[in-house]
């Protein structure tokens, strides 16, 4: 018998993402992942093929990798990244960028109901840590001190932001009355950013 880690994968090639694209609610899919937002008791899943973490569940039969979660609205934010980096991509479960991507993008948009109120969320919760503004209970965000410290080299009016992945420091900018531009490798988050 194998276990979830030792199954030969192969790599996923990147796969572009369209994060505004319809769903249902409470579940999210593409690139051979699904996400589903658990609103049921955890229950430990025992068989080989599954991996249960504090905040996850992950399943992979074949091509398709499941994970059920069960975060709330006011715990998507930017932070979110690192919970998964932790949870998911430490244990071997992710395989990939393409899966890393696809399961992030699935936990946001299977929390909320509506695309744009899913990334909505998402982005008021992320600028609120960032600038301070936590919600109770929350910490402020870990890049808070870095985006300060890099607001406070910038020498003129303009700013062209390299590799702004979902814009957190160019909005920052922007609302302290710099021109900026940001760019990104990633046609999806320049998107949300729009």
């Amino acid at each position: 018998m194998t276990n979830l880690l030792d199954e030969p994968r192969q790599t996923v090639g990147p796969a572009v993402l369209d994060p505004l694209a319809p769903g249902k609610t409470g579940v999210w899919s593409a690139a051979g992942v699904r996400v589903i937002r658990r609103t049921w008791p955890h229950r430990p899943h025992v068989d080989e093929h599954s991996r249960c973490t504090p905040r996850f569940c992950a399943r992979r039969q074949g091509e398709l990798l499941t994970i059920q979660h069960d975060l709330r609205p006011d715990e998507l934010c930017d932070g979110l990244a690192l919970l998964i980096a932790e949870e998911l991509d430490g244990t071997g479960v992710l395989n990939g960028q393409a899966e890393f991507e696809a399961v992030f993008t699935g936990i946001v948009r299977s929390t909320v109901d509506g695309p744009l109120a899913a990334w909505l969320c998402f982005y008021t919760n992320s600028l609120d840590r960032l600038e301070g503004r936590a919600l109770q209970n929350h910490s402020t965000a870990a890049f808070a001190p870095v985006h300060e410290h890099a607001q406070s080299q910038i020498h003129g009016s303009s700013v062209v932001d390299l590799g702004s992945c979902f814009g957190f420091f160019p909005l920052r900018l922007a609302a302290a009355g710099f021109d900026v531009t940001a760019t990104d490798l990633s046609a999806p988050t320049m998107r949300l950013l729009g």
